[in-house]
């Protein structure tokens, strides 16, 4: 079994701290949080101004960067955690380029919370979109992880299973 850090976690590191430390500590690899997350005056957190976080605004441009820098401290990059959600195709292609770029097989896609049309409706297009990010995986080569989150759509093993049914699993997880 390997073992790897998301940086959600490491706040206070720079990426240059991270994989070092993340190295040093044994671990197998690192799952870089992908967002546009500003610095703030006050100290960083999970959810912002986290210093290891990997901008998304140009994180295709980066990645092949951050690519070497990973690789160099002897950790590997099984996923990256963007925010990307399947009604935005375009952010999701860009970052899935990025994954590509990075080396990373595997992104985190999420689907969001019930619209106003309510919760079956809403369910039955974010599965639409979801196939569309399928097809967007199969075409980059990063599989597409459909982020089970509360307050989702999709917030349980057994809705996952829902709407992932048809959905081919080299695409999509």
């Amino acid at each position: 079994m390997k073992i790897a850090v998301c940086t959600v976690s490491t706040p206070e590191w720079t990426p240059e701290e991270a994989v070092t430390e993340v190295a040093a500590l044994g671990f197998d690899g690192i799952e870089w949080r992908v967002a546009d997350d500003p610095a703030t005056a006050e100290p960083p957190g999970f959810w912002r101004g986290n210093r290891c976080t990997l901008p998304a605004s140009t994180f295709e441009q980066d990645a092949p960067r951050f690519a070497e820098l990973t690789r160099s401290a002897g950790l590997g990059v099984p996923a990256i955690g963007p925010y990307a959600r399947c009604d935005d195709l375009d952010t999701v292609e860009r970052l899935m380029r990025g994954a590509a770029a990075l080396g990373a097989p595997r992104m985190r896609v999420q689907v969001g919370a019930p619209g106003p049309e309510g919760y079956r409706e809403t369910f039955a297009r974010r599965r639409d979109e979801y196939r569309a990010v399928a097809d967007l995986a199969l075409r980059h080569g990063v599989q597409a992880l459909l982020e089970l989150h509360h307050q989702s759509l999709v917030s349980s093993a057994s809705a996952a299973a829902r709407f992932l049914d048809g959905v081919d699993p080299r695409a999509s997880a």
